[in-house]
């Protein structure tokens, strides 16, 4: 008997006709982020916008759908702003108000329209200009800042914030919780999204991680009249999902009880972390960062998965019992390594004690670096606890009113400035979760009004008071 064959043809159209509907089938996009670009003028000239799908993906979280503001107050009511996907967001409102708005730059499609147009900052009168955004659906979500001005390339932003709830104002640029940035785009956007990490650095948006609140105010104040101005050009809210990127300390014993830090994005309250399926004992402490007591477990390395009510998070191999358990200490030291003059930079030994809470094992920061990152700080036991320090200023200096000599003396030789107007920061990140308090120790000197840099960090004992 004869088979009936079908031609290689026929199979060959079939094939061909399934890949071509598989490759156009829709991509379904995510309902995770709320766009606000605020469009202005400059006293009815050189008016910018509106953003429209049209300019495509906008944004260093590049989405469409931009809800935008005209004039400098008014509100989107519940009903008007959309989602990403162009949906709207049950009861959402957008609010803004500043004392007028301004345009810089060229008025291009896409990211060139975001930073276009802003709210102004008062130009020698300063005022507070804000974006509140209410009923945010996200469980945890990131705030994407965009600032800008006509000052000139260079030129030192003023401070922006991000409060939870609607009511947040201020009227200083000394408030907690302020970021500052250089602007790196005079003419608008350059082409390429920089994130400052609001230490002063150059930059042209500022992101601020793992908000949880229903509602949120973003606002900015100048730092001095017509020169350090700091226009709010726009604002995305961003959802978060949960990603655990380390645990510290990664070793422990089997019979558990170890204290570890958790550290990632999207953690919400509520939230449960296993050992090899055991459960852990959870302590929220933000978005990013979850104190956890151990179980006990089997010796070996073990996977450390998180569970939210915003879904699921896996870390391989995140957790080793059965491993040395490491010595810790109770103060982290961290001094500067001032610039090139009196002697220049001398660095402290590990055995080297200094301080009001004496103690050793100094991190030394580089010699002629006035912004910088030290990661992977030790303890005064010797270990690393993951904390790191960033910091921002325009001058490095070593005193060289005393001669140099181990501890004391050396610790307070090298320290960064604050002139001219000039915002400096020192940012400690990832302190040990399991430090519930601790004091924080500043020391000073320097010439004249310039101010140094030397800091520990010791754990509050019993009594209120530094161990030691």
């Amino acid at each position: 008997m004869v088979a009936n064959r079908v031609p290689n043809a026929f199979w060959t159209a079939v094939i061909s006709t399934v890949l071509c509907v598989a490759s156009f089938a829709p991509q379904v996009m995510a309902a995770d982020a709320i766009s606000v670009n605020v469009t202005g003028d400059q006293n009815g000239n050189n008016a910018s916008t509106a953003i429209t799908n049209a300019d495509g993906n906008v944004g260093a979280a590049p989405r469409q759908n931009w809800n935008n503001t005209t004039g400098a107050n008014g509100t989107l009511a519940a009903g008007t702003v959309l989602d990403n996907t162009g949906a709207v967001v049950t009861n959402a409102t957008v609010q803004w108000a500043c004392g007028n708005t301004w345009s810089n730059g060229n008025n291009a499609a896409g990211n060139n329209k975001l930073f276009n147009g802003y709210l102004d900052d008062g130009y020698g009168n300063p005022n507070n200009p804000k974006i509140i955004v209410t009923n945010i659906p996200f469980a945890v979500y990131d705030v994407y800042v965009y600032g800008h001005s006509d000052s000139g390339n260079g030129q030192q932003l003023g401070v922006y914030y991000c409060d939870d709830g609607a009511a947040g104002s201020h009227n200083t640029f000394t408030d907690s919780g302020a970021k500052s940035m250089q602007q790196s785009d005079n003419g608008g956007f350059g082409g390429t999204f920089t994130e400052s990490k609001g230490n002063g650095e150059p930059g042209n948006y500022i992101r601020f991680r793992n908000r949880t609140a229903s509602s949120v105010t973003v606002s900015s104040f100048e730092m001095r009249g017509t020169v350090i101005r700091s226009g709010l050009a726009g604002i995305q809210i961003v959802a978060v999902t949960p990603a655990i990127t380390s645990v510290t300390q990664n070793t422990g014993t089997t019979a558990g009880g170890d204290y570890v830090t958790v550290s990632g994005a999207g953690f919400v309250s509520g939230s449960s972390v296993t050992f090899g399926g055991n459960a852990g004992t959870v302590i929220y402490i933000d978005g990013g960062t979850l104190l956890v007591k151990t179980p006990a477990g089997a010796a070996g390395a073990v996977n450390v998965v998180y569970t939210g009510t915003n879904g699921t998070n896996t870390l391989t191999n995140g957790f080793t019992y059965g491993g040395a358990a490491p010595t810790l200490g109770d103060a982290i030291s961290f001094r500067f390594g001032g610039n090139g003059q009196n002697g220049g930079r001398q660095v402290m030994g590990a055995a080297e004690v200094a301080g009001k809470i004496p103690r050793a094992n100094w991190n030394n920061g580089p010699q002629d670096t006035n912004t910088g990152t030290l990661t992977g700080l030790l303890d005064n036991a010797g270990t690393n606890q993951g904390v790191s320090v960033s910091w921002n200023c325009n001058e490095s200096w070593t005193n060289g009113d005393f001669a140099d000599a181990a501890g004391n003396a050396r610790m307070m030789r090298g320290y960064i400035n604050q002139t001219n107007d000039s915002p400096m920061s020192v940012t400690f990140n990832n302190l040990p979760a399991n430090w519930q308090a601790f004091d924080m120790y500043v020391y000073a000197s320097g010439i004249g009004q310039r101010s140094s840099g030397v800091y520990q960090t010791v754990i509050r004992t019993a009594d209120g008071c530094g161990g030691g």
